[in-house]
C-alpha cells in the first residue's frame, strides 16, 4: 500500500469582487511547491496567501497549459485572467455565475497559481516599498522584469533597467500614475506597457497601491419637509464608512469611477483616507 501525505494548508482569504487575478507563472514568480523550508516574512505589498505555497528552492520553469485537463469553469476563466481584469468583469465576460468564478480563483489561489492584486488605474497612487532595493541587485528579478514588459513589444529599443527604476523611484504619494506618465512621455524613453511595470512590481512587492476608503465625518440635518422617499445616493453614501475602498464601493453600488469620485467630491461631510 502506498500513503502520501498531503501538505495541509490555511484556507485563502475570501476572493473580493474587485480583486484582479493574475497567473502566477506570467509574472515570474516561482512555481508552486513544497512549504518553504525557513519561512519568511512576505514582502510589503504582497499579501500572506500570495507567498505561503511558494517554493523558492524549486527552479524548474513553470507554465499554465490552458490546454491542460482543467475542469470546465477554470478552462472558461483562464483566457480572461491577465492581471487587468477584475472578479466581476471576468464574470460578465464569461457569462459565469460571480460565486463560481469566486470559488474557482479562490481555488486557484490556494494551490498558488494565480495570485490577487488591485485594479489598476492610471488614477491609482502607488509608493516603493524597501524591497525595491532588491531591483539593484538581483539580477534574476532584472532580467524578468524587463522579459515582462516588453513581451509582445516591436520597439526597436528596449528600456533599460535605469529607465524601469527612474519610473518605479517617482512612484510615491501625491503622484499618480498619470502624473508619472506625462511626466515622461516628453522625455526619449524607451516605449513600454507601463501597465505591465505595475503588475509585475506588484506581486514582487517592489511597490505597493494606495486605496481610497472614502468616510462621512458628519451627518448632515435632514432639511424641513423631508419625506421618506429613498434618495438615489443614500444607498451608495451608507458605503462611505472607512472600510470600503472606492474598487468595492464601484462594485457594490455597480457605478463607475468618475461617478463615484463626482459624488465625494459634491459632499462636504465625506472625507477620503489614503493607505
Amino acid at each position: 500500500m502506498h500513503l502520501k501525505v498531503l501538505e495541509v494548508r490555511k484556507d485563502p482569504a475570501p476572493v473580493n469582487d474587485h480583486d484582479v487575478p493574475v497567473l502566477v507563472a506570467s509574472v515570474g514568480l516561482p512555481r508552486p511547491g513544497r512549504v518553504r523550508r525557513q519561512r519568511q516574512t512576505p514582502p510589503e505589498g504582497t499579501q500572506q496567501q500570495n507567498q505561503e505555497h511558494l517554493d523558492v528552492e524549486d527552479e524548474e520553469p513553470f507554465e499554465v497549459d490552458l490546454n491542460a485537463d482543467w475542469d470546465l469553469t477554470t478552462r472558461q476563466l483562464l483566457p480572461y485572467i491577465n492581471g487587468y481584469n477584475h472578479i466581476s468583469k471576468i464574470a460578465a465576460d464569461t457569462n459565469v455565475e460571480k460565486t463560481l468564478v469566486k470559488s474557482c480563483i479562490q481555488n486557484l489561489v490556494y494551490y498558488g497559481v494565480v495570485t490577487l492584486i488591485p485594479v489598476l488605474k492610471f488614477s491609482n497612487m502607488y509608493r516603493a516599498t524597501p524591497n525595491l532595493s532588491r531591483l539593484f541587485s538581483d539580477n534574476e528579478l532584472q532580467k524578468s522584469c524587463l522579459t515582462f514588459i516588453t513581451k509582445g513589444s516591436d520597439a526597436k529599443d528596449k528600456p533599460t533597467l535605469s529607465d524601469v527604476l527612474e519610473i518605479l523611484c517617482s512612484l510615491q504619494q501625491g503622484t499618480t500614475l498619470r502624473d508619472v506618465c506625462e511626466r515622461y512621455s516628453n522625455f526619449s524613453v524607451p516605449t513600454f506597457d507601463i501597465r505591465r511595470l505595475i503588475v509585475f512590481a506588484q506581486l514582487h512587492g517592489l511597490i505597493k497601491c494606495l486605496k481610497r476608503y472614502p468616510v462621512y465625518i458628519r451627518h448632515p440635518p435632514r432639511p424641513n419637509g423631508f419625506s421618506n422617499r429613498v434618495d438615489s445616493m443614500l444607498g451608495i453614501r451608507r458605503l462611505f464608512t472607512g472600510k470600503n475602498c472606492t474598487d468595492e464601493i464601484c462594485c457594490m453600488a455597480r457605478i463607475d469611477l468618475p461617478t463615484l469620485d463626482q459624488i465625494i467630491e459634491d459632499d462636504p461631510n465625506v472625507s477620503v483616507i489614503w493607505r
